[in-house]
C-alpha cells in the first residue's frame, strides 16, 4: 500500500511524513515548499477540512519559495508594489488563442497553501471555463491540494486555453457554441484576441 493512500484517513501524521506523501504529485520535488517543522503533528482531515494556519515565520519563508519559484519558472509574472501576496503576469495563447496575451492576476491568502489562491483572469476571452475574470478549474478548488505551487497554477490555467471542457462550462453560452457551431466558437475566440488580447492592456 502506497503513503498516499492514507491522505484521506482520519490518522495524525508527523508532518516530515506528509511531506514524503505530496512529494510524489510532483515530476520533481516540491517538498521544500512546505517548510514546516517537524515538531508538531497534523490530523490530514483538520487539515484540508478546518484550514490550519502555517505559522507566521512558516507563511513568510512559503511565499520568498514560492516567490523564487515563480520568477524561474513563468518570468512574466511579477509582484505587484514588491507585495509577495499578490502578482500579476501574462499567459501567450496557443492553440485557438494562437497570438493572444492574457493578463492574470493571483492573490495568496493568509490561509494558503491549505486553500488555494484567488485567480482573476483580467483579459477578456471567450472561452467555455472562464468568463468575467473567473476561471473554473479543479486546482482552483474541488482538487487542490497543499503540494500544489504558484507555477503549477500557472501551467494548469495554461493548460487550459489549449484544452477547454465543455462538460464543465462556467461561460455556457460558449459552451454551447463549441459543441453546436465550432466555426462560429473559433471566430468568437479570434475577435476577442483582436480586440482585447494584446500586449498593451492597463
Amino acid at each position: 500500500m502506497l503513503l498516499s493512500d492514507y491522505v484521506l484517513s482520519r490518522i495524525t501524521f508527523p508532518i516530515n511524513l506528509i511531506l514524503y506523501i505530496d512529494k510524489r504529485m510532483y515530476n520533481r520535488s516540491f517538498v521544500h515548499l512546505y517548510l514546516l517543522t517537524k515538531s508538531h503533528s497534523v490530523d490530514i482531515e483538520k487539515t484540508y477540512g478546518e484550514i490550519t494556519l502555517l505559522t507566521e515565520e512558516e507563511w513568510l519563508d512559503r511565499l520568498a519559495i514560492e516567490a523564487q519559484e515563480l520568477t524561474r519558472e513563468q518570468p512574466t509574472f511579477r509582484s505587484v508594489n514588491n507585495d509577495l501576496t499578490f502578482w500579476k503576469g501574462e499567459i501567450l495563447g496557443s492553440g485557438l488563442y494562437e497570438g493572444g496575451v492574457f493578463v492574470i492576476e493571483i492573490k495568496i491568502p493568509r490561509s494558503y497553501p491549505f486553500e488555494p489562491p484567488k485567480v482573476r483572469f483580467k483579459t477578456p476571452i471567450w472561452h467555455v471555463n472562464i468568463f468575467r475574470e473567473k476561471v473554473c478549474v479543479g486546482i482552483l478548488g474541488k482538487d487542490w491540494s497543499p503540494a500544489y505551487s504558484l507555477v503549477q497554477v500557472v501551467e494548469t490555467i495554461r493548460f487550459l486555453l489549449t484544452s477547454p471542457n465543455p462538460e464543465d462550462p462556467l461561460n455556457a453560452t460558449a459552451a454551447r457554441q463549441w459543441k453546436r457551431n465550432r466555426n462560429l466558437f473559433q471566430n468568437q475566440v479570434g475577435d476577442y484576441i483582436r480586440r482585447y488580447a494584446h500586449w498593451n492592456q492597463k
